[in-house]
């Protein structure tokens, strides 16, 4: 058993696999203390972090949230790939290691990246401000870990991996049905779970995002309207970022297969 965990530490894949487990873990660990502090008082989901909520929605509704879904698939792979290095699963690195997966993956931790930043600026930075306050620290490095850190270490994940079978782009399409799914179950809970209706996201609910843009309300076929193409910039933004980065994989497969 010594000589094994000897060997291990000896390989360069054993030391990127045990810093993504800890990260992980840092992960969930946030990821479980804000349902915790959101099941112990109802007004309270992590202050800042969580300004748009005006309902009391508990404990697993924290996962409605995107980032932290998303957070949640990067911890379960980091973690299940900490285990096949360890003991060396083959099949299980042969899934892990599909491009399809890493791609899967960093397109969305980049996708939060993207929407979250867009989010910060549109608000004029006053989000920012508010979990930099002194009250707010851990709110904030919550923040940038989940939004930033995570992005960063997924989309190296997927240049270091080194793919050696090309991908198509049409597969990667498929990507689109998370994002979809996402969407439409969210919707659902949104309506019919809550006491009254919540969303973890302003641009859910057509009648705030209205009044959020043009501070008045606006008529059904408007709002409606509004809501079509919030959902086709979404889509292309996010079929976008997918074709990014099939373009950065396949030129990378070139080179190595040529």
């Amino acid at each position: 058993m010594l000589k094994f965990f000897m060997q291990k530490l000896k390989n360069r894949e054993f030391w990127i696999a045990l810093f993504y487990f800890l990260v992980s873990c840092v992960g969930i660990a946030l990821i479980v203390r804000s349902m915790i502090v959101a099941n112990t008082d109802p007004l309270i989901w992590g202050s800042a972090e969580n300004q748009f909520i005006n309902a009391v929605p508990r404990r697993w509704s924290y996962l409605t949230y995107f980032t932290d879904l998303t957070l949640s698939i990067f911890c379960v792979y980091s973690i299940l790939n900490f285990i096949a290095v360890v003991f060396n699963i083959k099949k299980l690195k042969d899934f892990l290691n599909n491009p399809y997966v890493v791609l899967f993956i960093a397109t969305n931790e980049c996708f939060v990246l993207i929407i979250y930043t867009i989010m910060i600026c549109a608000s004029g930075f006053k989000s920012l401000s508010n979990l930099g306050a002194p009250n707010n620290r851990h709110d904030f490095g919550s923040a940038m870990f989940k939004h930033y850190f995570v992005t960063i270490l997924s989309i190296l994940w997927m240049f270091f991996k080194r793919p050696k079978t090309e991908i198509n782009f049409k597969n990667c399409l498929w990507f689109v049905t998370f994002p979809a799914a996402y969407g439409i179950i969210v919707k659902i809970i949104g309506l019919c779970v809550y006491e009254s209706e919540w969303y973890p996201y302003p641009f859910f609910s057509g009648k705030n995002l209205w009044n959020m843009i043009f501070k008045t309300q606006g008529g059904t076929l408007e709002i409606v309207l509004l809501m079509l193409a919030c959902i086709i910039v979404l889509a292309l933004a996010y079929i976008l970022l997918i074709y990014i980065f099939y373009l950065l994989f396949y030129k990378k497969n070139k080179k190595k297969t040529t």
